[in-house]
């Protein structure tokens, strides 16, 4: 499934254009519709500005603008975008912090189709493509239930044996689990975290080793 959660969540304004009157132009649609952002000209340049949600005054400095997730630093090739190709624009009416970058506030565009409705990248920019959230998937874990399993001269080489994200203990606060050692010897930690029922969080550190033929804690 893909996600389709921006990474700076439920924007505080979002504007569908479609239940507009639809303009031909980036500028006129802003002026019309978007009343919480400005476009303001310095020298012929357009500059973006957001106004802020806990003063109602517009910041000074520049908002983060994105198309279709793809970061713009040119206000006049934004502004020269085609908006009957755009579907949405989320506004985020806040100073966002993102790592070591802080931006006055978020301008995202939406196009319909998600190709950046014709907007050119930089040339000298470098499109890495990269997975997001993975779906739940289950630990590998051998069972050796089958006499085959039990006789295979397969080595099991594995040096992580167990995981397990989700493990709900009784009422005195125990839970036994079952895992195979691998074949390959050595240290091992077991490190477990858990959380009480009124969130107290804690953590306990195990190590054992593993010899030919024998396991010692």
């Amino acid at each position: 499934m893909e996600d389709t959660i921006p990474f700076y969540g439920q924007p505080d304004r979002q504007y569908h254009l479609d239940d507009y009157t639809r303009f031909t132009t980036m500028e006129e649609v802003i002026q019309e519709f978007v009343d919480n952002v400005h476009i303001r000209r310095q020298a012929g340049t357009a500059y973006f500005r957001v106004r802020n949600a806990l003063f109602n005054l517009f910041f000074d400095d520049d908002p983060l603008l994105l198309i279709d997730g793809v970061p713009v630093f040119n206000g006049d090739k934004m502004v020269a975008t085609d908006p009957l190709k755009i579907e949405r624009i989320d506004v985020v009416s806040h100073r966002y912090f993102l790592g070591p970058s802080i931006s006055d506030g978020i301008v995202s565009f939406k196009s319909y189709d998600g190709q950046l409705a014709g907007y050119e990248l930089d040339p000298n920019a470098v499109a890495i493509q990269y997975r997001g959230l993975s779906q739940q998937r289950e630990f590998y874990a051998p069972a050796y239930e089958t006499v085959a399993e039990q006789l295979s001269t397969i080595p099991d080489f594995r040096d992580q044996l167990l995981w397990s994200p989700e493990i709900t203990t009784d009422t005195a606060g125990k839970k036994q689990l079952t895992l195979y050692t691998s074949d390959l010897t050595g240290n091992y930690v077991l490190f477990v975290q858990g959380m009480t029922s009124d969130g107290l969080a804690g953590y306990s550190v195990v190590k054992f080793a593993v010899h030919a033929g024998s396991l010692t804690q």
